[in-house]
């Protein structure tokens, strides 16, 4: 069978990958998470010459856990584009390419295969992964999980192609993307690590030290001066989420997530997955210790945020490349022509089944998704936008609030971020009203459970609310969003509470 016929079978399922992926985004488009606009005010003041800060001025706080990201988004800022937009096609883009490698990462796992059937194959995997509708979320949602999910494949694939065909070149890319994978989370160090040990191990001795000086320039190195830059000029040792997501929750906090995470793959991949697990080759050993680093670490911190399983989502498209390759094992065991056609139309059924499980769930999702996006675009986002045309006349106006992304980064305001992401003394030392009162805030938003009597959804933001009172505070405004109720105080008395009283 020619190439050209193996391509020419492959397209059909890649045009429909990309076709179904469109139409999903587009059915996504409208959502956008809160956090994505941390990231965002970090790299706007980045853009601006103010360097990667939350406040100008302020003592720094590493409230994001994205450099590369936000690198990525000081972009649109310093050209004067709207960095949702940009975030939005990026992130479409960036998973697109995702279904790309998976797409020839299952043409690898299928080498047992001949003929156009293993680029059938290769090309569902790309499909399936498509019909996955947290991929479209992800892919539009602003933040930094499409731009990982596809530098994590990418790493699992080269890191499987080096261990079975050791090359320098290949070392080197495998370094690269390393580097770039730790520098857009930092759990991918531990998943880079880990799978270059692996690797390490299995290659062969005499290719070993060229991997160990490959990774060690192109790798260590950068990574090393990258950690110490950020240690020094922020002045903690980990990123402030660390301090909030683990080092202040109970141990195993993430083991929910994860649990119900696995269940979901296990329903629609566990039998694929264990079919081809009597065809891995130790070729594929790193890339699974690194997955499985990947897991075990997300057991311990708090999956705050974790909307559509964000922290392990990124692991998904290698689920499905293992899973195709099960598929392509059933296929592949037909000997004769008739044992072929019965095997194909089977391992068809099952991925039409998969592809269809996985769709029923996307309507409630999307109806879920869109609601979020406009409560968000009529209560964060109209909030900071309101504030940000308060005739403020020069004077430094203060924000306080828990939800700390579109407000803030609308607004423009100084911002004490209550829920301590983004305040070095809330992340470390806790939450105590008096600091956050000691920077005379002109506006405090507090999150309350019900509208007409305040109702911390935050057991610490009770304490908050009483400290609002005795400083002579009061609801001036309630704004609803999603499932609850954004109370903004302020002096009933100040220029401030004036302006928020009116229609807007």
């Amino acid at each position: 069978m020619s190439s050209k016929a193996r391509w020419l079978t492959a397209l059909p399922f890649m045009a429909a990958a990309l076709a179904l992926l469109a139409w999903l985004i587009r059915a996504y488009w409208p959502f956008t998470i809160d956090d994505s606009f941390i990231t965002f005010r970090y790299a706007a003041h980045l853009a601006a010459g103010l360097g990667p800060v939350y406040n100008p001025g302020l003592p720094r706080a590493e409230g994001y856990t994205t450099f590369l990201w936000m690198l990525i988004t000081a972009i649109p800022h310093a050209a004067g584009l709207d960095a949702v937009i940009f975030a939005k096609w990026a992130g479409s883009v960036m998973t697109a390419g995702t279904l790309a490698v998976v797409f020839f990462f299952t043409l690898h796992l299928t080498h047992f295969m001949e003929g156009t059937l293993r680029y059938a194959v290769a090309g569902m995997a790309a499909l399936l992964l498509a019909a996955f509708g947290p991929a479209s979320l992800h892919a539009v949602a602003g933040m930094e999980t499409p731009l990982f999910t596809l530098l994590l494949t990418l790493f699992l694939w080269l890191v499987t192609i080096y261990t079975g065909r050791p090359d320098d070149k290949l070392a080197a890319g495998l370094s690269v993307t390393a580097l770039l994978l730790g520098l857009t989370r930092p759990e991918g160090n531990l998943a880079a690590l880990a799978g270059l040990g692996t690797a390490l191990a299995l290659v062969p001795p005499r290719q070993r030290l060229s991997l160990l000086k490959t990774t060690g320039l192109l790798y260590g190195l950068p990574g090393a001066a990258y950690f110490i830059w950020r240690a020094m000029y922020y002045g903690t040792l980990l990123p402030l989420p660390f301090y909030i997501k683990v080092a202040s929750q109970a141990l195993l906090a993430g083991w929910p997530d994860v649990a119900s995470y696995g269940r979901h793959m296990l329903v629609r991949l566990g039998l694929p997955i264990a079919l081809a697990l009597p065809r891995v080759r130790r070729d594929l050993v790193p890339a699974l210790t690194a997955g499985g680093v990947v897991v075990i670490f997300f057991l311990f911190p708090a999956h705050i945020m974790g909307y559509s399983w964000r922290y392990l989502y990124p692991l998904t498209p290698f689920l499905y490349t293992l899973a195709m390759s099960g598929v392509g094992s059933v296929i592949a065991w037909g000997r004769s022509q008739a044992k072929v056609w019965a095997a194909t139309a089977t391992a068809l059924t099952a991925c039409l089944l998969i592809g269809w499980s996985t769709l029923a769930d996307t309507r409630q999702e999307i109806e879920n998704a869109r609601w979020y996006g406009y409560s968000l675009e009529h209560a964060h986002i109209a909030l900071g936008r309101h504030l940000a045309a308060f005739p403020a006349d020069g004077q430094t106006m203060v924000l306080a609030i828990g939800d700390a992304g579109a407000a803030p980064y609308y607004a423009g305001w100084r911002t004490i971020d209550t829920f301590g992401l983004n305040d070095r003394t809330i992340a470390l030392s806790g939450h105590d009203p008096d600091y956050v009162f000691s920077h005379n805030p002109d506006v405090v938003v507090l999150i309350s459970q019900g509208a007409d009597e305040f109702t911390p959804r935050l057991e610490w933001e009770q304490a908050l609310y009483e400290a609002c009172r005795q400083h002579g505070l009061a609801k001036i405004a309630v704004v609803p969003f999603n499932y609850y109720d954004l109370w903004v105080m302020a002096a009933p008395d100040s220029p401030i509470a004036a302006y928020l009283q009116g229609e807007w």
